[in-house]
């Protein structure tokens, strides 16, 4: 009922603000038709535009409309080819920005972006935001829509619209286009936008740390001309950013397709997501045995199982040879899901509650014991040994699950964690299913380990390693197990 009402008067609130009159800004030149004296596109700047295997220039040999548009043209991946356009505007509160552009390109990976950056009337700046040019790969060849908005503030007077491409092939865009948007949403974007709000509020650990007074006010423009077919991911990326300002830099939106892909698929088959690595090992020459773990990102009951069993029959299989000590390779896990991660290495976790999240409601302890953790239970259960001494390996690609994987062996006396600071994504995230079918993966709780230390950044190792050569780190471990 109060969400009713809520909705209510915000839809009351918009319809007044879009009454109002909205001054309008207008990209110089964004046809690439009109040309300075000296030859160049009035409006813009083009750097590294003539290079030996790299090109950036104007062109009549393809365009959308008109005669001319703008090519890059890269060989090679680390040259920087970048086109810029400033212009200035006149707003008198709030207002959504929407940049739009046709673009054409050959390469079916492309890396390219749109960037804004503001200033006010002293030219000083005063912030930016951008947005990675998305195209569909089935058309390849073909010219396609692409757009992103931005909300800015009365007090920006110019900007500057910066085009770049870092991916390989050709790039052709025509028509750059800026627009404020002055229509209202969708009443079902109105919904969703309120639904996120209330999860964010009930379940966020940083939602005391969130400036709600910010939020709602600039609400209205946010959702400007939205519906839920094509403003869903607009609508999460806005309260997004604002727990990236209160310094949640975990929590994250998946679409309704990545969602089912995740939850509801064998990993083998989510498209999204990198191939699949599994768990690996070997013994080392000096009698240590070595597993590396990598990232797993799915939560089908079927893939976890298959996952920690083979990470179980893996350490099983290096048990049988006695090895001196252990190093446990976490350096490139950057996250997904800890459990079967967790589970698999059950065998060298000491049994109990090895991991508490503490979330707004209250404590839930997570224990390890007799082969099961979680919903996981291996198939051979792992008989207990005495193990020597273990080297947890970090580095800062070490992220959220792959963070949680090394708390899970702090505080047992046999182990360090040697290498560099984790990445800092230290919360435990909890799915909440949302109308549209997607997602918010929302950081809900803090994590302490077996001895009740309370994590909220990065992790420290116990022997910092400042070398860029990942087998001195290796060295270290090893020469630690050995001392």
């Amino acid at each position: 009922m109060i969400a009713h009402i809520i909705i209510k008067l915000l839809k009351i609130i918009i319809l007044f603000l879009f009454g109002l009159s909205i001054s309008h800004a207008q990209i110089i030149n964004g046809n690439f038709e009109s040309f300075n004296s000296d030859g160049k596109p009035q409006g813009w700047y083009l750097n590294n535009q003539d290079t030996l295997n790299n090109i950036l220039r104007i062109t009549t040999s393809d365009k959308h409309q008109g005669k001319h548009s703008l090519h890059f043209n890269k060989k090679e991946v680390k040259a920087k080819l970048m086109a810029s356009n400033i212009f200035s505007i006149e707003i008198s509160k709030l207002t959504k920005l929407q940049v739009s552009s046709k673009i054409k390109t050959d390469s079916k990976q492309l890396v390219a972006n749109f960037f804004i950056q503001f200033f006010d009337e002293n030219k000083k700046r005063i912030g930016g935001e951008g947005s990675r040019i998305v195209v569909d790969p089935s058309k390849s060849g073909e010219w396609q829509d692409v757009n992103f908005s931005i909300l800015v503030q009365p007090e920006v007077k110019s900007m500057i619209l910066f085009v770049n491409m870092g991916g390989l092939g050709n790039l052709f865009i025509d028509e750059v286009k800026t627009d404020w948007i002055n229509t209202p949403p969708a009443k079902e974007i109105l919904e969703f936008s309120e639904e996120i709000k209330s999860k964010i509020q009930q379940m966020s650990i940083v939602n005391d740390s969130l400036i709600w007074k910010d939020i709602i006010a600039q609400t209205p423009a946010a959702l400007a001309g939205l519906t839920l077919e094509n403003g869903a991911q607009q609508v999460v990326n806005f309260y997004l950013n604002h727990l990236r300002k209160a310094k949640d830099f975990h929590s994250k939106y998946y679409s309704p397709e990545a969602y089912i892909a995740y939850t509801s698929k064998p990993i083998e088959e989510n498209k999204t997501r990198s191939p699949l690595e599994l768990p690996s090992g070997k013994m080392l020459d000096e009698r240590i045995a070595y597993v590396n773990v990598p990232r797993f990102g799915s939560t089908f009951p079927e893939s976890q199982q298959a996952f920690a069993d083979h990470l179980n029959d893996l350490v099983l299989s290096l048990q049988q040879q006695n090895p001196k000590g252990w190093v446990i390779d976490l350096r490139t896990n950057s996250g997904g899901n800890m459990h079967p991660m967790i589970a698999g290495l059950n065998a060298l976790i000491a049994d109990g509650n090895i991991i508490t999240f503490k979330t707004n409601q209250g404590e839930q302890p997570l224990y390890s014991s007799a082969g099961k953790f979680g919903r996981i239970t291996l198939k051979i259960m792992p008989k207990r040994f005495k193990v020597n001494k273990i080297a947890v390996l970090t580095s800062i690609k070490t992220a959220s699950s792959g963070e949680m994987t090394a708390i899970s062996f702090i505080g047992m006396p046999n182990v360090k964690l040697i290498g560099e600071n984790t990445a800092g994504l230290t919360t435990a995230n909890q799915f909440f299913p949302l109308s549209n079918g997607g997602a918010l993966n929302l950081a809900s709780a803090v994590v302490k380990d077996r001895l009740g230390k309370v994590y909220k950044g990065q992790i420290i190792p116990d022997i910092l390693t400042k070398s860029q050569d990942p087998q001195e780190t290796l060295n270290q471990a090893i020469k630690w197990i050995l001392e």
